[in-house]
Formats: structure tokens, C-alpha cells, sequence
């Protein structure tokens, strides 16, 4: 491998020289709303030198400590440059840390200042009494507390920006590592480590300035920090952040921004691969084998480097934006099955191995040297080694290594710093081995450490003290079990062996195995709340004896390890109380259904009380899924914020019904609420009058506009027309051509977060139309109670099913929504498709062009004449009805 050339320089050194040869581009982007809030590199530099600046007047001196606790956004990185450019100690801090690690962490690191968002500020608020050393509160956005400063109003003086000497030995970061009793270990990485592993990683994976970086891992993640904040912007690129680990969002976000790298975590690229396959199992049968054949394919010529995958399958890269070059991935192990597929998909993962103490990457692939299945070759500059045992002549053996990536040592923890670096050579505590290539491989650990699918590492040790305080636990052994099943096939889990204490039990409990079983669980459920959520106990089983130990009292681990190894996992199905009688609405078999088709759980095995957690197995990525189900299949979106108010399966069912309801606060409901937003509207019979035969005339000039099937429009009554969305045209295209009869009782649903965010858009929109706010970001189903409501009222609507505009003009599946108002309210439906509008005048432009327009009006579809008999739920009558107004809508098309 090339040497890496290290200058006697730091990171604010080179900061300073990219911000001015990049200057006008953007540097760092998160997307708010429907625009982009960027910064361009000049502007990052200013307002790095604002942050230092009145970090230095606040008493800010080299070598103290200042934390960041905050989302993943561009402010972290303007307070992350601004701390080292004053010569501060940046604590990066996880968003998820219980109130206790965080008070921990902030007197440990004796933390003098701490940027905070808006979101955890209240967290930071309600312990500041318990924090000894901390002296300023800064927060993010802008909020109106008096004791709490803005970074906002962070102005640095003419001629004043400050200079600190810095050296490339001095320490630029402290990363907390999950402790092994609560106490969280500091690694210190200094100056000279971050810029190693930047030039490191930009030669070998050869970063360029036209690489787009979508940042999804948070900032407190070393990876992250080095390969997706550092690195990206040592070439130039730019970075955009992404506030949700949705997939759909996730994509949404790679194609607008023309993504070419991500930085990311096994368990996000198995979210993508369930994904991709279950889409391909859909197929009709031949589509289906031609498919996985080609895959076959793809992977058999791989062989020989020939790679053809992003040919075959160019349909799903353009759903990941069409220009990605590679996934890093790093944080935990990679699913073989996965790696292959996503390699024969015509993706590169370039996947390494690291620790935060070492900055935290030891070994990467690359694209020009790379295999599957290892984990690459170490970079330039630093040495690793196997420990072997020499008798047995086993290559497998502990990884060791050292060289400009490892850490200084542990934050005053002389002991444990003396435990892992011996004579410069740093311990991981890994099993690997080399293949005769040069590339390593990982085959465990011989510490007790859990990694987690999120690459969040787990002490065991940790949670058992927290769950000894149980009076009903004897024992318990926490560990980390490969998963067989479900999302996390193939990663480890949180799953602990319990003893029970029998004289914590009533002799009815001691004689009834599901009694005690309940218990425990409730008890882990509840000591549960004083741990981070990853860090939470997944799974469990009851043992009646005492766990095996050795000589010195110490549980034997590995015997457990390996029993649990060689049982069948059925996903707790048999260790499930039964269902307490309750009454069963279609919705929460719905939900039900959706839960038990992510985790392979079966559904009479979920109860209303089921901790999502302890008793489904639901982490955190796994609920983001659920939550993206509910939108997909139900079309119910329920915010991410709420998602950590969800605990049980009786929580969602709750959230999901008030959410299907439409009920928001002390918001207007039922006929109130309607006659409300009718009421309010602007226009007037007259206006909307003018504007229908103004448009119709201009319509007819311009675009040479075209009708056909008017015949088939309902000559009374109520009616839906469904039809495609692909321009901004589309309502007024619509509704000037129906007869001026129809028109009058027509209503139009308008988009709430584009027409309704000023005054000026919504008198203009309403005095042209009938109209009335319909919430297609969030709250999708409170919108379609308004539809019913003016249905009742003996009104019709217009509904574009899709949701949103199409960006290229093609048509996207029908939200089940649709089949929901026409099914319940038996109400006709009429096909629509609109031909040249998405030409004239598209999603991103201006001025629309004179292009000819044809609409066509498709026969009646009469939900309730439709044999709907062999369907068994409404939600499946629901999406057939949808599906079948789509097919029909298709078929105007052509």
C-alpha cells in the first residue's frame, strides 16, 4: 500500500486551507421542510472562527473541555471546529445516553461549556444542578432562556479571530466508551490521529470534490467523524445530513442530492437488503426467477471481476439515486449474504475494521484491492499483528496494533490504559486471523463485549448490575446471541439467562412457570428504563438451577455461549403469556400483522402488553421500520419524535388509532372542523367561477388541451376522481374540464405545506379554486377524514393517490387511502389520467411550456359493485381497490 506523507500540521491548518480553495461550495447541507439549509465552505470557516472566538471570551483555555450533545446537523460541526480552533477538547456526546451517563460523562471530562440542541435541551436543563464543572449552556437554535446563550448570536470582532498554538501530539477529542459498571472509559485521540486517518482513508478509497456524502451515522461515531465529516471535506465534497433512519427517506434524500458515498452501519444496509429482496420474492413467478437468476449471474461473473450488476439491475440504483460509488461500512460485523447480494447488485461495500481507541480504522478495503468477507488490509503506516499460540499452530489468534491511529490513553484511567497498550502495541480484545493476501479476518472476541447491528457496543456486566437490583433475579448472565431470525439475522443481540430468586415468589407463582416468567419480564421491562435503549435486554429464558461456574465463582460464559448456539430459535414464540381477552378492532390485527411479518413473530403470541422491546424484540431501527410499514401499507404516518413514546404493542395501536382519527390536540373536529375550513376559504362563487372559464379559455390556447370520456363523469351524486400527479397543473387541469355543473361542487385537496405556509399562497389558491388543507407530509389520513366529511356533504374531491408529484412524470403506487373513502363511503370512483402535463410544466420549473395536454376520463369503478367477497380484511380491500383504479389509470395511459 502508498505511504501516507504526515506534515507537521493540524486539523485547523488544513481547515483553514480548504475553506479558502472551496470556498463558495457548499460544504455542509440538511434539508429543511421542502429547501436546503447549506453552508458553503467560506461561511463554515467565518463561522468557525465566531464559535472559537467567544469560546475564548467565555474562559474557553487549550486543553479544557467543551461537550457537543446534539443530532447530527451542521451546527454540530461548526461547534466541533470552533472548539478545536480555540484549542478546546471536543466530547462528542450520543443522543441516547440515559440522564445518568450523561451527568457522568459531563463531571468525569470536568466539561466546562456544552452545545446542545433544542431537542435535548431540557435533558441538559433538568441535571445542571448535578453538574459540578458546567459553567455555559449553548444552545443551537434559537430558543428564549435566560441562562442559555445562542450560537446564533456568536460574532467574532475585526482583526480578532484567535490563534492558539496547537501541536499534532496535543488531544482534540475525548469519546466515552460504554463502561463495565457504569463507568465509561474517555479515549483520548489527538490531532495527529484524526489527520492519519483522513489522508489515510482519501488515498485508498480516493474521496473527490464531486462526491456528494449523505451523513446518517451520528457525529459522536468515530467513523463518522473521520470518514464523514473530515475526510469529505479534506477533498472538497459535500456532506448532507439525514435526520431520520427511515429507508424511504434515506432514498429520498440519496437521489435528491446525487449521493456517491455513505458512511453506514451493517444493520441500515440489511434494512435495504430485506428490502430489495422482498421486492424481487413479489415478482409474478417468471420476473421473480429471472431476477434472482440474473443475480446468480452477476455473482458467478464477479469471479472473474467482471462486473455487471449495475447494468442488470439499473432500476434499483436509481432508487439509490443512480451515482452512488461505494457504501463504507464498519461498527459491528457484515452479513456474508448480504455483502454478496449488494456486490452482485453492481454495489461496492468497502467494509474495515476498527475501534474508537484506535480512530478509529484499522484495516479497509478498497477499490482496487478488496475481498468479501474480510474486513481489507491495514492502512499504510501501521502495523498490526495476531497473537498465535505457537503450540497449537493456530492462525487464529488476538489482533494487536500500533502505529499514528492509536490513542494517547484513557481520560485519567492510568489502570485501564495499562490494561490494552503494552509497549505502544494497543489489545483490541478481537479474534482474527490474516489470509496468505495480506486480508484479516474477524472470528470474535475474546473480551465479553456485545456489538450490536448499529455497531452500539453493549457491557455485558453493566446491565446485570442494573438488573440485580431486582429482588425477583437470583441470577443473570447477559450475552450477546447471534440472531437466527428476523431483521438482525446474523448480528448479536442483548439476551440474558435469568435464575429466579424463589423466595421473592407466592407459592401460587412458584407453581405456575408462566407467572414467574411474566415477572421477570416486567422486572427487566422496568430496571430496563435506567439503560439506553440498545442497550436493553431483547430476549431472555428461565433457568431453575444455578448457571455454571468455574473455581472462582466466575460464570462460565462460553458453556452458555455455546448451548445457546446450538438451539433453534422460534422468536419467543413458546414464552409468550397468552392473550388476555380483550376486545379486537380490525386495526390492531392490522398492526398486529405488520409487527408480526418484520420480527417472525406469530401474531396470537402479541398481546396488547407486549414491551416491544423485551418481549418482541423490537430495536430501535426495527420500530423506525414499523413505523415505515404504517405509512406504506396503512398510509398513517406517525412523526419519528412519537416513535420514543412507543414502548408496548397497546402504545402503537393507540398512537396509530389517534393518528387514523385525525385528532391532534385542541384541534376542531368532525363537521365543525369542516364547515371550519369550507367557511374559510377566501375565493367566492364568483372568483372561482372566473377562474374556471379564464383557465378553460388559456387551457385550450396554450396547451391545445384535449378531453375524452366525459361520458363517463356521474350525471348526480358524489364522486371521486383519481388520477395522476406529475405537475403542478394538475388540479386546474382537471377541474376545467369536468361541466361547469360538476365543477361547482368539486373540492380540491391543496397541499399544506407548500400552499398553505404563507398567506399570499393560500388567498391566491383558494380565490382561484375550491380548496382546503391537505397534510401529505405527516398526518395523510386526517386529510381523507376532511374527503369523507365534504362527501357526506354531497360534494366531490379530487385525490392524486400518489401523494406528491411525480419528479420524473412516471406513476407511483396508490396509497390504499383511496380504496379506504371509496369502500366505506361507496362512492364512485373515476380514472384520470393527465398526458403532457408533467412536459409543459414539471416538478423544479418556473415558466410552463406550450405543450399539448389530453385528459381522459376512464370508466366508473363502483366499489361496492366489486366482488370483494374471497378478501378477508378491509385493509385488503382497501389496497385492491386502490391497485385496481391504478391499473386503470395505467391503462389511460397508453
Amino acid at each position: 500500500m502508498p505511504k501516507v506523507s504526515l506534515k507537521d500540521i493540524t486539523i485547523i491548518e488544513l481547515l483553514i486551507a480548504i475553506n479558502r480553495r472551496f470556498s463558495d461550495i457548499p460544504a455542509l447541507q440538511i434539508k429543511e421542510g421542502i429547501n436546503f439549509k447549506s453552508i458553503s465552505y467560506i461561511d463554515l470557516g467565518y463561522r468557525t472562527a465566531d464559535t472559537a472566538y467567544n469560546l475564548k471570551m467565555l474562559g474557553v483555555e487549550k486543553g479544557d473541555r467543551v461537550a457537543v450533545f446534539s443530532e447530527s446537523r451542521p451546527e454540530w460541526s461548526i461547534a466541533f471546529f470552533g472548539i478545536i480552533s480555540c484549542a478546546g477538547i471536543v466530547v462528542p456526546m450520543d443522543i441516547k445516553l440515559s440522564n445518568s451517563e450523561i451527568e457522568f460523562i459531563l463531571n468525569d471530562s470536568e466539561a466546562k461549556s456544552i452545545f446542545v440542541s433544542q431537542k435535548l435541551l431540557e435533558t441538559i436543563l433538568k441535571i445542571k444542578p448535578k453538574l459540578s464543572y458546567l459553567q455555559n449552556i449553548i444552545c443551537l437554535d434559537d430558543v428564549s432562556y435566560e441562562e442559555v446563550l445562542l450560537l446564533k448570536n456568536f460574532k467574532v470582532p475585526a482583526n480578532k479571530i484567535p490563534h492558539r498554538d496547537i501541536k499534532p501530539e496535543d488531544i482534540a477529542l475525548i469519546v466515552y466508551t460504554s463502561g463495565t459498571t457504569g463507568i465509561a472509559k474517555g479515549v483520548q485521540l489527538t490531532y495527529k490521529n484524526l489527520l492519519f486517518e483522513v489522508m489515510s482513508l482519501n488515498e485508498l478509497i480516493k474521496f473527490n470534490s464531486k462526491d456528494a456524502f449523505l451523513s446518517i451515522l451520528p457525529l459522536n461515531h468515530m467513523l463518522e467523524v473521520t470518514g464523514g465529516l473530515l475526510g469529505p471535506l479534506y477533498v472538497g465534497a459535500t456532506i448532507t445530513y439525514c435526520e431520520s433512519l427511515k429507508p424511504t427517506n434515506i432514498l429520498s434524500l440519496m437521489k435528491e442530492t446525487n449521493t456517491t458515498v455513505m458512511i453506514t452501519v451493517p444493520l441500515v444496509l440489511k434494512m435495504f437488503h430485506n428490502s430489495i429482496i422482498k421486492k424481487i420474492n413479489d415478482l409474478p413467478k417468471f420476473k421473480k426467477n429471472f431476477a434472482k437468476g440474473m443475480l446468480r449471474l452477476s455473482e458467478f461473473l464477479l469471479k472473474f471481476k467482471i462486473r455487471i450488476g449495475k447494468l442488470l439491475f439499473s432500476s434499483i440504483h436509481k432508487q439509490f439515486g443512480g451515482n452512488l460509488r461505494c457504501f463504507v461500512s464498519g461498527g459491528a460485523p457484515l452479513d456474508p449474504v448480504v455483502e454478496s447480494d449488494f456486490n452482485a447488485l453492481g454495489f461496492r461495500i468497502l467494509q474495515g475494521y476498527g475501534l474508537t481507541e484506535t480512530s478509529p480504522v484499522i484495516t479497509v478495503n478498497n477499490f482496487s484491492e478488496c475481498k468479501y468477507g474480510s474486513v481489507g488490509k491495514p492502512l499504510p503506516d501501521i502495523e498490526v499483528k495476531i497473537l498465535t499460540n505457537s503450540e497449537t499452530g493456530d492462525k487464529e489468534g488476538e489482533i494487536i496494533t500500533r502505529g499514528p491511529h492509536v490513542m494517547s490513553g484513557y481520560y485519567r484511567n492510568p489502570e485501564k490504559t495499562a490494561e490494552v497498550l503494552r509497549d505502544g502495541w494497543f489489545y483490541t480484545g478481537d479474534i482474527g486471523y490474516f489470509d496468505d493476501d495480506g486480508f484479516l479476518y474477524i472470528s470474535g472476541r475474546s473480551k465479553n463485549l456485545i456489538v450490536l447491528g448499529a455497531g452500539k457496543k453493549v457491557f455485558p456486566e453493566e446491565v446485570e448490575e442494573v438488573m440485580s437490583a431486582s429482588i425477583y433475579i437470583k441470577e443473570i448472565c447477559v450475552l450477546g446471541r447471534i440472531s437466527k431470525v428476523g431483521i438482525r439475522k446474523g448480528c448479536e443481540e442483548v439476551y440474558a439467562i435469568v435464575v429466579p430468586n424463589p423466595d421473592s415468589f407466592s407459592k401460587e407463582e412458584r407453581e405456575n412457570g408462566d407467572l414467574i416468567k411474566s415477572k421477570i419480564s416486567q422486572e427487566i421491562s422496568r430496571l430496563g428504563e435506567n439503560l439506553s435503549g440498545y442497550k436493553r435486554i431483547i430476549d431472555f429464558e428461565i433457568w431453575s438451577e444455578e448457571l455454571p461456574k468455574t473455581s472462582t465463582r466466575k460464570i462460565k460464559r462460553k458453556v452458555l455461549l455455546d448451548m445457546m448456539s446450538q438451539k433453534e430459535q422460534k422468536p419467543q414464540e413458546e414464552e409468550y403469556i397468552e392473550n388476555i381477552a380483550i376486545k379486537e378492532d380490525e386495526l390492531t390485527s392490522v398492526i398486529r400483522e405488520i409487527i408480526s411479518g418484520i420480527t417472525n413473530l406469530n401474531p396470537n403470541k402479541i398481546s396488547l402488553q407486549s414491551n416491544l422491546y423485551n418481549d418482541l424484540g423490537v430495536d430501535s431501527l426495527m420500530k423506525v421500520e414499523i413505523l415505515t410499514a404504517l405509512d406504506q401499507e396503512l398510509g398513517i404516518t406517525i412523526p419519528e419524535n412519537f416513535a420514543y413514546e412507543v414502548n408496548t404493542f397497546s402504545d402503537l395501536v393507540r398512537f396509530t388509532k389517534e393518528y387514523k382519527s385525525g385528532r391532534s390536540g385542541d384541534e376542531i373536529e368532525g363537521r365543525e372542523k369542516i364547515d371550519f375550513l369550507i367557511k374559510g376559504n377566501t375565493g367566492t362563487k364568483f372568483s372561482h367561477t372566473a377562474a374556471y372559464f379564464a383557465f378553460k379559455w388559456l387551457f385550450s390556447v396554450y396547451f391545445r388541451k384535449q378531453i375524452s370520456g366525459l361520458e363517463n363523469l356521474p350525471g348526480k351524486g358524489s364522486f371521486i376522481i383519481a388520477a395522476n400527479h406529475s405537475s403542478m397543473l394538475d388540479f386546474p387541469l382537471i377541474l376545467t374540464s369536468v361541466p361547469f355543473k360538476n365543477m361547482k361542487d368539486i373540492f380540491i385537496p391543496a397541499a399544506q405545506d407548500y400552499f398553505y405556509v404563507n398567506k399570499y399562497r393560500k388567498t391566491i389558491v383558494e380565490f382561484l379554486f375550491n380548496t382546503f388543507p391537505f397534510e401529505r407530509i405527516g398526518d395523510f389520513v386526517k386529510g381523507l377524514k376532511i374527503c369523507e366529511e365534504l362527501i357526506r356533504q354531497g360534494n366531490s374531491v379530487i385525490l392524486f393517490p400518489e401523494g406528491t408529484r411525480s419528479i420524473k412524470g412516471d406513476m407511483h403506487t396508490f396509497k390504499p387511502g383511496l380504496g379506504s373513502l371509496a369502500y366505506n363511503l361507496k362512492v364512485p370512483i373515476v380514472p384520470t389520467y393527465i398526458k403532457g402535463a408533467h412536459e409543459a410544466l414539471g416538478k423544479g420549473c418556473i415558466l410552463p411550456l406550450p405543450r399539448k395536454i389530453e385528459i381522459c376520463f376512464g370508466e366508473i369503478i363502483y366499489p361496492d359493485k366489486l366482488n370483494l367477497d374471497n378478501i378477508n380484511t378491509n385493509y385488503e380491500k382497501y389496497t385492491y381497490i386502490s391497485n385496481l383504479v391504478f391499473e386503470r389509470v395505467k391503462r389511460l395511459s397508453i
